[in-house]
C-alpha cells in the first residue's frame, strides 16, 4: 500500500463492504489497541471515585501495592526491572514468526455487489410498465402477512416496508419470493425454514406468507464505468480487510508466545511520560496542579499509571524486539513510505508493528 492511498484511507472513511451498502468506518482506527486518550478518560473517572484521605486506608493500601516506577526493583506483577542499558533480545524472547499462521476473512465481493453499490448510488423513480418485476437494487414496497397453521405471526409481518431487492435487511428466504414481483401482484407461498437456520426464530418452521405488492422504485442504471470503479474499490477494501485480520491473528499469536524476562526502567519511564501527556492533557501544568484542581488521589493516580504501564509494556517489548530483527523502525525509508503526518504515535507504532510482521513472514 503506498502512502496516498493510505492517506485516502485516513481522509476518507466510507468504504463499501460486500452488499450491505456504504459503511462509515475508519479502516485504520482497527491498528489501535486501545486509544491513549480512551485510557486516560477511563483513568480520570477512575481518580475521581477515591480521594487520598484517612477515611479509605484500605484503597490507598491496596493502591500502594499495585503502585510502581521506573525507580522500583520490581514490577507489581512481580517482574524484575533492570535499570539502565538493556539487551532487548534478552528482556525479551519471541517466537518464530514465520512459522505463525493467521486466518483471513477470506471475503471476495462479486459483480453483483457491486452492481447493486452503483444502483443505490442513483436516484429512485417509479416504475409503471405493470409487467416489470423487482430486480437487485429495485425498491418494493409490500405488505406481508405470516401464519404458521392457524397461528397468525405478527413478530413475522410486514405492513407496506420498503424492501430493497439484494440490501439482505430482511430474511434472505423471504426475501427471495419478493424479488421477481410485479408492482402491484399478490402470491402466497409457504417457505420451510431448515432446522439449522441461521435465524432460530424461523430454524424449522414452515410458514405460510401471504405478500402484496404496491408500488415498484428503480435506480436510474449505472454506466458499466461506475460498476467496474465500485467492483475495483470492493475487491481493494476486501483484500486490505482479509490481509489485516491475518496479521491481527499473528500478533495475537506472538503476544501470547512472547516470554518477557525483565522490564527496562527506560522503557518503563518512557510510558510513564506518555501517560502523563495523555492524562493530564493541556489543562494542567503539572500532577501538583491536576491534583490541587481537581482533588483526586494522588495514590490513585499512580496506581492507574502502573495498569498503564503493565497493559503496554509487552507490546513495547515485542515491537521493538521485531524491530531489532528486520532493520524497520520508524525513522527507516520503508516505514516513511507508508506513514503520514495524519497519523498518531499509537497509529504510528501500530503500522510498525504490521510492517515488521509482514517482512518476517516473506
Amino acid at each position: 500500500m503506498d502512502k496516498n492511498t493510505v492517506i485516502d484511507l485516513l481522509k476518507n472513511k466510507k468504504v463499501l463492504i460486500g452488499g450491505v451498502g456504504l459503511l462509515s468506518i475508519g479502516i485504520l482506527s482497527l491498528y489501535l489497541l486501545k486509544k491513549p486518550q480512551e485510557l486516560s478518560q477511563i483513568n480520570e473517572i477512575k481518580t475521581t471515585q477515591v480521594k487520598e484521605n484517612k477515611e479509605n486506608p484500605q484503597k490507598i493500601e491496596d493502591n500502594k501495592k499495585g503502585t510502581f516506577d521506573s525507580s522500583s526493583a520490581v514490577a507489581s506483577d512481580g517482574v524484575e526491572i533492570v535499570q539502565g542499558d538493556y539487551d532487548i533480545s534478552k528482556a525479551i524472547e519471541l517466537p518464530d514468526v514465520s512459522s505463525l499462521v493467521g486466518q483471513a476473512n477470506n471475503y471476495q465481493p462479486n459483480r453483483d455487489d457491486a452492481l447493486l453499490q452503483a444502483r443505490l448510488s442513483k436516484t429512485g423513480r417509479e416504475v409503471t410498465d405493470s409487467n416489470a418485476t423487482a430486480q437487485l437494487g429495485d425498491t418494493i414496497i409490500v405488505t406481508v402477512t405470516a401464519k404458521e397453521g392457524d397461528k397468525f405471526l405478527d413478530g413475522f409481518s410486514i405492513r407496506g416496508n420498503r424492501v430493497t431487492i439484494g440490501a439482505k435487511l430482511i430474511d434472505r428466504l423471504l426475501e427471495e419470493q419478493i424479488k421477481g414481483m410485479k408492482p402491484t401482484e399478490e402470491k402466497v407461498v409457504d417457505i420451510t425454514y431448515p432446522a439449522d437456520y441461521d435465524n432460530p426464530l424461523f430454524a424449522g418452521k414452515t410458514i405460510n406468507f401471504t405478500i402484496i405488492s404496491s408500488k415498484l422504485v428503480r435506480p436510474d442504471e449505472p454506466s458499466q464505468e461506475e460498476v467496474d470503479k465500485i467492483y475495483q474499490a470492493m475487491i481493494d477494501n476486501a483484500n486490505y480487510s482479509n490481509q489485516f485480520n491475518k496479521l491481527k491473528e499473528i500478533k495475537l499469536q506472538i503476544k501470547e508466545k512472547a516470554k518477557v524476562n525483565f522490564y527496562p526502567a527506560k522503557v518503563i519511564s518512557k510510558l510513564e511520560e506518555e501517560y502523563k501527556k495523555f492524562f493530564l492533557g493541556v489543562k494542567y501544568k503539572d500532577e501538583d496542579d491536576f491534583f490541587q484542581k481537581t482533588g483526586t488521589s494522588k495514590s490513585d493516580y499512580l496506581a492507574g499509571r502502573s495498569e498503564y504501564v503493565l497493559e503496554r509494556i509487552k507490546d513495547e517489548l515485542i515491537l521493538e524486539a521485531l524491530s531489532k530483527q528486520t532493520g524497520i523502525t520508524m525513522d527507516s525509508e520503508e516505514f516513511k513510505k507508508v506513514s503520514s503526518e495524519y497519523f498518531n504515535e499509537d497509529q504510528k507504532r501500530n503500522l510498525l508493528y504490521e510492517l515488521n510482521i509482514q517482512k518476517l513472514m516473506k
